[in-house]
């Protein structure tokens, strides 16, 4: 089995393009995604709705991320051009009985393990969606261990203020190491609380994590 939690968190002042994904993907896996729109404010909601709207219209006919990322590209780029205001994905096709997950990203930068801390890697990152008519991104391939789990999130949380640094990947992976037995909601839960600690009302980006635990 397995057990998927997922949150988008509001920055404080304004409305972005943060989302995620769940739904059923082909050959009895599940598909998850979280996204990242370039930009604030109506555009990037837009822009938002119409990557997830696309990503859910194709998830049933893959079970490669990669080709699923190459698809919503391709209808990004039908419908709007070649733009500066890209999406960055990261996207995940997980089947429970094999325990076999694959990563593939579009401009977005690594998954970490629930257990370590660690990156996960696409095999070859892709440009960011909606940038140029090809991802040329290519998937990699792990098999999970019973209760491993994965964590997807958007710079907002990394990248986010405190009084004098940045919240930063470092306290991100030793967090995830330290409570590394949570259930996904409880570890959704936990980051929340982490991140309003750090960062306080200075939140100027959303933030979107998803967690999954085999």
């Amino acid at each position: 089995g397995m057990t998927i939690a997922a949150e988008v968190i509001p920055a404080a002042h304004y409305v972005g393009g943060d989302f995620f994904f769940v739904g059923d993907g082909a050959n009895g896996t599940t598909v998850m995604a979280v996204g990242d729109v370039v930009g604030k404010g109506l555009s990037a909601v837009r822009r938002s709705a119409f990557t997830r709207t696309a990503l859910a219209s194709v998830a049933p006919f893959s079970d490669d991320p990669c080709q699923l990322l190459g698809w919503v590209n391709v209808a990004l780029v039908e419908r709007i051009g070649e733009s500066s205001e890209f999406v960055t994905a990261a996207c995940m096709t997980y089947e429970p009985r094999s325990r076999l997950l694959r990563l593939a990203a579009a401009g977005h930068h690594p998954a970490l393990r629930l257990a370590s801390g660690a990156e996960l890697t696409a095999e070859r990152t892709g440009v960011a969606l909606g940038l140029a008519r090809e991802v040329n991104c290519s998937a990699s391939a792990h098999r999970l261990m019973d209760g491993d789990g994965v964590l997807l999130y958007t710079d907002g949380l990394t990248e986010a203020r405190g009084e004098r640094t940045r919240y930063g990947i470092d306290r991100l992976s030793a967090l995830l190491r330290e409570r590394a037995q949570l259930a996904p909601q409880d570890t959704l839960e936990m980051l929340k609380r982490d991140l309003r600690k750090f960062a306080g009302e200075r939140l100027t980006d959303d933030v979107c994590l998803l967690v999954l635990r085999a």
